[in-house]
């Protein structure tokens, strides 16, 4: 397995980068890579981060893990890129700074395209070739209160062993709540093309692959780190890449199949009025926005809701996302 100058060596550890374009100046644009392979046969799991520039949690976790994991008693192969936006983590932004594309909405890529599009193009080749399983770390948005939860699609066209072994990954991972997206009925929860994004066309690609929201945007989160890791963790023992039992994290998990993400229609200060994980009943108030001389707004739950993030970023412009919320979710045991 060679991906870009990374060459994988049995029982080692190999860092090198991925060539995924070009500044006017003639300055190489790279991707990292890492390729953790083991001394024991098994599968190939791919974890990918911060294909939005600002979902820096992942970063650290990729690392970590693959200082941590020994090769020795590991079973296949672990590929790292940490920054699949280098363009992106570079200007501190969601989005490339290049082309001011979502990154995640540009798969399976276009070898002619804009520049986006050439590194999804670049690196989803890759992906292809080696992948037997993937997970995208990500994070909402910036100074989020998040519930961390773990995000599989059911896409038509797709063998249903490859959907079911998402959604398996999904629940081994062992976040407390599991977003089920259909998106033969979820077309509309965010705008934009969510058929783009890296996990769809993994799955397109038979290859089965999931989202995990590891926390905020923008910030280092220990925790949110250490909890992560632990997931990760699971879907390796889950795979037999690992000899360890899955840990459970929480006494409940929940698979959520319908959610929304509210937006302002006012600007000012945003202040939530809930934690992430409470239950809201119709008319409770879910964040208020105010100005120097008045409050302008309060967004009030219009059905039961259970807020998956809640945005504190103080400052808002109308029709900003302020938050992710469960509208409809019951035990994974049903």
């Amino acid at each position: 397995m060679k991906i870009g100058t990374c060459e994988a060596k049995k029982g080692c550890l190999t860092k090198g980068w991925l060539e995924v374009g070009e500044l006017a100046m003639g300055s190489p644009i790279r991707m990292p890579v890492m390729i953790l392979q083991g001394e024991k046969d098994g599968p190939v799991l791919w974890i990918n981060s911060t294909v939005h520039g600002v979902e820096v949690n992942g970063i650290l976790i990729c690392r970590e893990l693959a200082e941590e994991i020994d090769p020795k008693e590991l079973a296949g192969t672990i590929v790292f890129t940490p920054i699949n936006n280098p363009s992106g983590f570079e200007e501190r932004h969601k989005f490339s700074g290049i082309d001011r594309l979502d990154m995640d909405q540009q798969y399976p890529g276009n070898p002619n395209g804009w520049f986006s599009e050439q590194v999804a193009y670049i690196h989803f080749n890759e992906v292809k070739k080696y992948a037997n399983y993937l997970i995208s770390l990500h994070a909402l948005g910036l100074n989020y209160d998040v519930l961390p939860y773990t995000i599989y699609k059911k896409l038509g066209g797709v063998k249903p062993e490859i959907n079911q072994a998402a959604a398996d990954m999904a629940i081994n991972f062992g976040y407390k709540a599991i977003c089920e997206v259909d998106l033969s009925t979820a077309k509309a929860e965010l705008p934009g093309n969510i058929g783009g994004n890296l996990d769809c066309n993994c799955l397109k690609a038979g290859i089965p692959a999931i989202m995990a929201e590891t926390g905020a945007a923008s910030i280092l989160q220990p925790d949110m780190i250490a909890l992560t890791k632990k997931g990760i963790y699971n879907v390796m023992a889950w795979l037999k890449m690992i000899d360890r039992p899955i840990e459970k994290m929480y006494d409940e998990q929940f698979i959520v199949t319908k959610r929304k993400f509210p937006s302002s229609h006012r600007g000012g200060l945003l202040q939530g009025l809930c934690k992430a994980g409470d239950i809201l009943q119709p008319g409770d108030s879910f964040a208020r926005i105010f100005n120097v001389f008045e409050d302008v707004e309060v967004i009030k739950a219009d059905s039961v809701w259970m807020p998956l993030g809640i945005g504190n970023d103080p400052v808002v412009d109308s029709g900003n996302v302020i938050g992710a919320v469960a509208l409809e979710w019951h035990p994974v045991e049903q």
